[in-house]
């Protein structure tokens, strides 16, 4: 089942914004068409993440759209566009091109769960353990079925906000109100610019087959969905 939230904020009134309010005053999650959110189940408890930084790796994260809305904003299982194909590599050869990520375990192994009580994501361990945090992070919210409400309420909380800068004339949110969706589309922000940093992570050190190659089998041993990609409309 997916749950769709209309768009809440036009191109204009956000334009006036931009020319009205100071500078970093109001964050919005602006959305395209609408945001889809489909049904999932979860991969095992925890928070947070952290990811290994490097340059390649930094230029793939700025490359991918880290906002939630326009990287979420199409139906999966709708007509979006086509997610990533399971790997095709199959049989002897496949030990060979994963390479480094032949180690790949899931959640909830113990070499996954002490890199990630001891915060340590450095490494190849360290990498997986980084990603599975990062996805885990995603699908807890995804999973939330008050998420969908919620977004929609901080949106319209926001625009109310940007509404009285341009006209004070007009009720804003109360201090408390403004905090909250400020917070809260900050975190759903947070949680797709952690995984497109981790996704990144993942093609920058995979030392033998191409990531996209070889993600779908990469993600199967780390107990995901082979062909599933938040990243992709």
């Amino acid at each position: 089942m997916t749950v769709k939230i209309p768009r809440l904020t036009s191109a204009v009134s956000l334009a006036l914004l931009v020319l009205a309010a100071p500078l970093g005053s109001v964050q919005f999650l602006t959305f395209g068409s609408g945001i889809a959110l489909a049904d999932k189940g979860g991969n095992g408890g925890g928070n947070g993440g952290g990811g290994q930084s490097s340059g390649g790796g930094g230029a793939a994260h700025a490359s991918a759209n880290s906002n939630f809305s326009s990287q979420k904003s199409t139906a999966k299982g709708s007509n979006a566009a086509p997610q990533v194909q399971v790997a095709k590599v199959q049989g002897p050869a496949e030990a060979s091109l994963l390479g480094r990520w032949n180690a790949a375990k899931p959640y909830d192994h113990p070499a996954i769960q002490a890199h990630i009580a001891n915060g340590n994501f450095k490494g190849t361990i360290g990498m997986v353990a980084n990603y599975l945090v990062a996805q885990k992070a995603v699908d807890d919210l995804q999973g939330d079925p008050d998420f969908a409400a919620n977004l929609t309420l901080a949106n319209a909380t926001l625009a109310a906000q940007a509404a009285y800068l341009l006209d004070n004339t007009l009720t804003p949110p109360t201090a408390e109100e403004l905090a909250w969706a400020t917070g809260f589309v900050a975190q759903a922000d947070g949680a797709m610019d952690a995984l497109a940093s981790a996704e990144a992570t993942m093609a920058e050190f995979s030392n033998r087959g191409d990531w996209a190659d070889i993600r779908g089998v990469v993600r199967t041993r780390m107990g995901l969905l082979p062909d599933e990609n938040d990243l992709v409309l």
